[in-house]
Formats: C-alpha cells, sequence, structure tokens
C-alpha cells in the first residue's frame, strides 16, 4: 500500500485492523478455541478483496509497451502478447514471465508461487494450418490448446465462440431440468414463482458475457437473409419451450409461440436482443476515465469491420448505435405486467392451470 502511495492515514488504519485477528473454526456442534491468524486476513474477511487488488497490482504492471497487456481478477491472470508470428509472441511471453520485475519474480517476491502445470497456451489466429509450436520457459514446455475457460467464458483459438454457445446452452438445459424437479402440476412451486425462477437463474446462466460471444440478429436487406446469433435463438428456444412447459404445466406438443404468450416470456431472438441492447447501453454510457470507453468509441467511429469475420462488439456498436444519438427502447420488455383479458394469472397455483 505504501508502495502504491496509498494515503498514510489509510496504510495506517489497515495496518492497525489486521493486528491481532482470531478465529474459530466450527464443524455440526464443535466450536473450537479462538486461535490467532498467521496472514492477518479470516477466511470470508471482506476486507481481503480489496487488498488482493492491491497485492496483484505488481503483477498488472509487467506488461510494457502497446505489443504486450495483462489481464487480472483476484487469482486469475492473464499474459497477452500481440506479434504476427507464434514464435514472436511466445518470445515476449517468455520474457513477461523471466525478465527483471516480471512473472516469476513477482512470484517470490510475493511469496505466491507459480505452478507451471495450470499454465495454458492459447494462439489466436484464423490460419489452421500454421502450426502451433510450444513454449518453453524454465525447463517447462506449455504446449498451445484449442480452448480454455478464463473467467468463466471458454474462449476458442479462432474467437469462433462454439465451444463456449455450447457451454452455456448444456447449462441452461441442465438448470431447465432442475427448475422441473421443483415444479409440478398439483404441488411444488407456484406459476408465478417458476418462471421468475427461469427468468432470474436459466436466461442470466445462458446469456453471461453475451456482449462477449453474441451476435445481434439483423437483416441488412429487404431480400437478403437475416445475419447474427440465430444457431444460439434457435436452441435458446428449445430450452424456453422446456421452461414454458414447466412454468404452465402444458402438454409436450403445444407450439412454442401459444406457450410463450401465456408465460408472458419473450421469444428468444427478442430476448437476446434485449439482453445485447442493454450491455450495449451500458458500454455507451461508461465515462470517459473508464478503461473501456476509448476502444467502444474507436470501433464505433474509427474502426473499420475485418474483412474475413465480424467480431461481436464490432458488430454490436454497428447494429444498435446508442452512442450516436440514435437511442432506441429494448425492443421488449420481459418484466410486463400481464394482460387483464388473459386466462390464467401467474399468481395462480398450478392445479387448474393450461392452456385454453
Amino acid at each position: 500500500m505504501k508502495a502504491r502511495q496509498l494515503p498514510t492515514a489509510i496504510v495506517s488504519y489497515t495496518e492497525r485492523l489486521l493486528q491481532e485477528r482470531q478465529t474459530k473454526l466450527k464443524f455440526d456442534d464443535y466450536v473450537s478455541d479462538w486461535t490467532p491468524i498467521a496472514n492477518r486476513i479470516g477466511q470470508g474477511d471482506p476486507l481481503s478483496m480489496l487488498l488482493y487488488i492491491i497485492y496483484n497490482s505488481d503483477l498488472v504492471d509487467i506488461a510494457k509497451g502497446k505489443n504486450e497487456l495483462t489481464l487480472a481478477f483476484v487469482d486469475d491472470t492473464a499474459f497477452i502478447a500481440i506479434g504476427k508470428t507464434y514464435q514472436e509472441t511466445h518470445a515476449i511471453l517468455t520474457d513477461m514471465l523471466e525478465r527483471k520485475g516480471g512473472g516469476y519474480q513477482w512470484s517470490k517476491d510475493h511469496n505466491s508461487r507459480f505452478e507451471p502445470s495450470k499454465f495454458a497456451l492459447m494462439d489466436f489466429s484464423l490460419n489452421r494450418s500454421k502450426a502451433r509450436p510450444p513454449l518453453q520457459t524454465r525447463n517447462v514446455t506449455i504446449n498451445p490448446s484449442s480452448s480454455h475457460k478464463f473467467l468463466g467464458v471458454i474462449l476458442d483459438q479462432e474467437l469462433r465462440w462454439r465451444e463456449q454457445a455450447n457451454y452455456a446452452l448444456t447449462k441452461g438445459t441442465k438448470y431447465t431440468l432442475l427448475m422441473r424437479r421443483v415444479s409440478g402440476n398439483s404441488w411444488g412451486t407456484p406459476m408465478r414463482l417458476t418462471r421468475q425462477l427461469y427468468q432470474a437463474v436459466v436466461v442470466p446462466r445462458v446469456t453471461y458475457a453475451a456482449s462477449v460471444w453474441l451476435r445481434p440478429i439483423y437483416k441488412p436487406g429487404n431480400n437478403k437473409p437475416q445475419h447474427g446469433s440465430i444457431g444460439v435463438a434457435k436452441r435458446l428456444a428449445r430450452i424456453q419451450r422446456m421452461a414454458a412447459i414447466t412454468i404452465l404445466g402444458a402438454m409436450k406438443t403445444s407450439p412454442a409461440n401459444t406457450l410463450d404468450l401465456h408465460a408472458f416470456l419473450p421469444p428468444t431472438p427478442i430476448l437476446l436482443q434485449e439482453i445485447l441492447h442493454r450491455s450495449m447501453a451500458r458500454m455507451a454510457m461508461l465515462p470517459k476515465s473508464h478503461l473501456l470507453h476509448p476502444h467502444i468509441k474507436w470501433i464505433e467511429t474509427q474502426c473499420s469491420p475485418p474483412q474475413v469475420r465480424t467480431p461481436p462488439p464490432h458488430t454490436l456498436t454497428r447494429h444498435m448505435p446508442i452512442g450516436n444519438g440514435n437511442d432506441q427502447p429494448p425492443p421488449h420488455e420481459t418484466e410486463h405486467s400481464p394482460p387483464n383479458a388473459d386466462t390464467h394469472s401467474p399468481d395462480q397455483g398450478k392445479s387448474n392451470r393450461g392452456i385454453q
């Protein structure tokens, strides 16, 4: 904290706060005596997250120059190198680890030993024919991986996001099936709570970090086909149909659009459009001091779309231009009040549910 030039009052207060800390262990009916904490931070202490940001800040500062970047969140860290060849990027990564003030020295100075067996190497390129060589560092060979999970998102070496889409939809199916276990026609949670469970648990699980790997569905012209994450929307529609049958207690042969109407659920293409629209609105309202603000502004105003494949952020800024004064309301409101003329109310139980 002193090296980060934090105010002396905060440093002194934190030092006094971490002195003479004690904790107890509880297992079932057993409660231990008070035990001194050697590192002065208890398990689950809210202060630990703030202190770890300061503890980890030197590791983030390892990146130097425009071809190096470091990303970190708690104990998950990524070193990123930009180059024209795999050999060039591997040399940059090796230097980031082995140079003075690099990753290995940080590990030694902060008593936080790296485990090379947990290292993952990814070479991002659309060229499938080019061989991806391993990386050598301190007598450790790290072979490149075709995909890797970082901060809950599965990255693939071509950034096509197929693994992430399969992972998210599989997780959505799993949670929908679990939702069916607490629901039934004459027992279990009522329709209103089952619908809320789907919207509060299943949908966020499937659409986690959607602005990174999902593209908005759009039509470039009257006589041209739609573009975007159409396949994901169709697969999500099957999950939502399963959830709507669970919510309503309807027959399995019921049409999907009728199920969505009676369950007060938006169609999946509109649902995805709304989620992406909200993500774009949040990014458009970021202050200029935010790290993402210059990148979003550059993509929106100066960057030309790639010729091979347009990444999701480029598609978002071009088909949802919120920052240019073309603000549009979300295409659909999921939390709307059901019409009075409908034959079913979300407050009713499941004993008399069904499509009429």
